[in-house]
């Protein structure tokens, strides 16, 4: 079963200040993240958290990666391209090219 993470993973700003939680809780996937971080097994995982199923562990593995690949934070509005053609976007810092 393909699991796509936007069926398990949704940012409210009236639950836990808008970060990214797992869908009708308020366990955000950043607790979930550090806990597997710390080599925390997915059964212990699933021992703490009974109403999460292993489907949102990889939901949030995909999640991680994907915000990470790409500097896109899902439901956030991102920074802007420089109007100034001579600089390249980046997501983190404009920058200028290398001169040839």
């Amino acid at each position: 079963m393909t699991v796509k993470w936007q069926d398990y993973i949704e940012e409210r700003r009236d639950v836990m200040l808008g970060k990214p939680v797992f869908k009708g809780t308020r366990l955000t996937v950043e607790q979930v993240l550090r806990d597997l971080g710390t080599g925390i097994s997915h059964e212990e995982l699933l021992r703490n958290y009974p109403r999460l199923k292993a489907e949102h562990f990889q939901a949030a593995i995909q999640y991680a990666a994907a915000t990470t690949a790409t500097g896109y934070l899902p439901g956030r509005p991102q920074n802007r391209p420089a109007t100034d053609s001579s600089k390249t976007f980046c997501p983190r810092l404009l920058i200028r090219p290398i001169p040839e």
